[in-house]
């Protein structure tokens, strides 16, 4: 309500660029509302988040840094033009190719997701927490 009555005149002026990063920050501090179990935890959290704790002898960041680098590689790819270029291009020079690795890609993300969620400890859904 705030936003459609007082703020969405001047996010109209904006460039798409800080549009994406305003919508990316409310859905992020929404999520957070729902994911801690009380207001003490949030303030941690965003006290974490903007670095207060760079000093302490916490490893857990590079640690998860370094065993999910593949990841963050793959996704700074896949965000980009390249993958959706090359499939085209497989899809227009190759069909049969592409009839066959199009299924077996798809469900080789499926496996390698529900490998990853089966390797994480419990993690309830989020809305239970609320």
């Amino acid at each position: 309500i705030i936003e459609k009555k007082f703020i969405l005149k001047f996010i109209d002026r904006i460039p798409n660029l800080f549009r994406y990063i305003y919508t990316n920050l409310i859905v992020i501090g929404g999520w957070v509302l729902f994911y801690f179990t009380d207001l003490s935890q949030i303030k941690d959290f965003l006290v974490a988040l903007l670095g207060r704790n760079a000093g302490s002898n916490n490893l857990l960041p590079q640690y998860l840094l370094i065993s999910h680098i593949w990841i963050i590689i793959l996704m700074v790819i896949c965000s980009t033009p390249l993958i959706k270029i090359l499939v085209l291009n497989m899809k227009k020079k190759l069909p049969s190719l592409y009839a066959v690795l199009l299924p077996i890609t798809v469900a080789s993300v499926l496996i390698i997701c529900f490998a990853m969620l089966v390797k994480q400890s419990y993690n309830p859904f989020l809305y239970f927490r609320f």
